[in-house]
């Protein structure tokens, strides 16, 4: 009788260290998913952030380029402008 009463309490002791460890392997599973999670986000944070300054730099590599560009059309209409005045002033004098 005290052995089949230390069978049971050693069968539900083995039964009790199995649940427990059946518990502490899904909090680590759940864990570890949780980790990659934060993994993941934090790469997709940093990836958006690259893809964010890349976009940046090509418009301000855009817009330095369209006001380069503007620039030279001022610079050849003011020198049109200067030649025709000054063709202008050679017609007067003649």
């Amino acid at each position: 009788m005290k052995e089949a009463a230390e069978a049971q309490r050693d069968a539900i002791f083995k039964k009790l260290a199995a649940e427990e460890a059946a518990r502490r392997a899904e909090n680590e599973y759940v864990e570890n998913l949780r980790n990659d999670l934060q993994v993941q986000e934090l790469e997709e944070k940093f990836r958006f952030a690259e893809r964010s300054d890349a976009e940046m730099r090509m418009r301000q590599k855009e817009e330095l380029q369209a006001a380069k560009d503007f620039q030279i059309q001022l610079k050849a209409e003011r020198l049109d402008e200067e030649k025709r005045m000054e063709e202008e002033f050679k017609i007067k004098m003649a």
